[in-house]
């Protein structure tokens, strides 16, 4: 007689020879249920389900079908799982865990980080930034320009992509970091501008015009979202710029309170070049009154020289005029200032005399002004100040007088202070 087993025969090498039977646990029917419960609020939850579309998704984008999901959806695997039991989220994570590393879940490009800090000297080219002639020795012909080498140009753009991220909506994100990523990592690639606000409104230009490249599924970057990458940059660099030097002076802490003292009560604080600070006599000389009784001296000394001379005056009367009128000007420091970097709004020399022109000029002071700064491009004069505004600059066309600590500022500031 066969036996029940001999009908179905277990294979020697998965048979239990001479092995005791083991005890069988007590069937608890609330149990099973309550793990059938358990396992129904896993599968019915509503991560597992997107989860598990998005897990489609990849396996088709594996096999080289192209889903019609726009790529911004990577970030769902991300979400923080809601209103389900701990075993849900271990679900959850782990399937999530499984789709971060499709390639088709990753970042435009794979930049799923920020810029990087220290990108390592001499090993990767990256991009720098210029603000060309931020200062002109005349002696030697030299122009100054203030440049942001590689590492302190990605920590600017580190810094502006954490303050973007905090505004951001989720969804952009990591799309506006790919695309600072991008810049960060132009090798070569040099911005150019002609003074700190332009030149945060030349890298956001670049920024927000790399967007769509870096991110071409998503469509363009929306106003508002445009708003928060511009301020940011615009934050960022002035936040690297504040202990910065424009020039060849400021080399210490005090001299640099100094200046700070100047752009404090300065009534009109600029960084364009052509639009320089404002500050009122009173101020100045609260500050220092040297610098405000030389200006002061300058302009009454031009006072007489707008003057408007005769018409038919001819050059050798002129000429006279001038040695006259050059006696009763302050001597100390009287020179051209050429205005090379631009700071000062434009006052060119003609290249012909005042009183050769063919619409004559019959301001003593064009005269005084065209003999002084002969070889200068600029019709400014120089004279000395005072202690902390060391150089008083004068227009003498217009009559107005500039106050500088020799050209040299921090902050990105305008050196030159307009005074009222």
């Amino acid at each position: 007689m066969k036996s029940r087993s001999d009908k179905n025969p277990v294979p020697k090498s998965n048979a239990a020879a001479n092995k005791p039977a083991e005890p069988q646990p007590a069937v608890n029917s609330s149990s099973i249920l309550a793990q059938h419960q358990l396992q129904e609020v896993v599968n019915n939850s509503p991560q597992v389900k997107q989860l598990k579309i998005l897990q489609a998704m990849a396996n088709r984008h594996a096999s080289g079908k192209t889903p019609s999901v726009p790529r911004e959806s990577w970030h769902v695997v991300q979400r923080k799982a809601r209103n389900v039991n701990e075993v849900t989220d271990a679900v959850v994570q782990h399937i999530s865990g499984g789709l971060a590393k499709s390639s088709y879940f990753q970042p435009a490009n794979g930049a799923n980080k920020r810029p990087h800090l220290n990108p390592g000297a001499g090993t990767v080219q990256r991009a720098t930034l210029q603000i060309p002639t931020v200062d002109y020795d005349p002696k030697h012909d030299i122009k100054y320009d203030f440049d942001v080498d590689q590492e302190k140009t990605t920590a600017i753009l580190t810094e502006a992509n954490k303050i973007a991220n905090t505004a951001l909506k989720k969804i952009y994100k990591q799309p506006v970091t790919n695309t600072f990523n991008a810049l960060s990592n132009d090798a070569g690639k040099q911005i150019i501008s002609a003074d700190v606000p332009t030149l945060a409104a030349d890298v956001a230009a670049d920024v927000l015009g790399r967007y769509n490249i870096e991110n071409p599924k998503l469509g363009p970057l929306p106003p508002p979202e445009k708003g928060i990458v511009t301020i940011a940059i615009k934050t960022a660099l002035n936040d690297f710029m504040k202990d910065r030097i424009f020039g060849h002076g400021l080399t210490s802490d005090k001299e640099k309170g100094k200046f700070n003292k100047l752009i404090t009560v300065s009534t009109t604080k600029s960084q364009n070049k052509g639009a320089t600070n404002v500050i009122s006599q009173a101020a100045l000389n609260g500050i220092d009154a040297n610098a405000n009784n030389a200006a002061t001296a300058i302009d009454a000394a031009f006072t007489n020289l707008h003057a408007v001379n005769p018409p038919g005056i001819g050059k050798v009367a002129r000429g006279k005029q001038y040695k006259t009128d050059l006696a009763t000007l302050p001597a100390a420091g009287r020179d051209a200032h050429h205005n090379v970097a631009g700071w000062l709004p434009a006052l060119p020399r003609p290249a012909t005399a005042p009183w050769m022109a063919p619409t004559l000029d019959h301001k003593r002071s064009s005269v005084v002004a065209w003999a002084l700064t002969q070889g200068a491009p600029s019709l400014y004069l120089e004279f000395n100040g005072g202690q902390i505004a060391s150089r008083i600059v004068y227009d003498p066309m217009n009559g107005i007088s500039y106050a500088s600590m020799h050209y040299t500022s921090i902050g990105g500031y305008n050196p030159f202070f307009k005074i009222i």
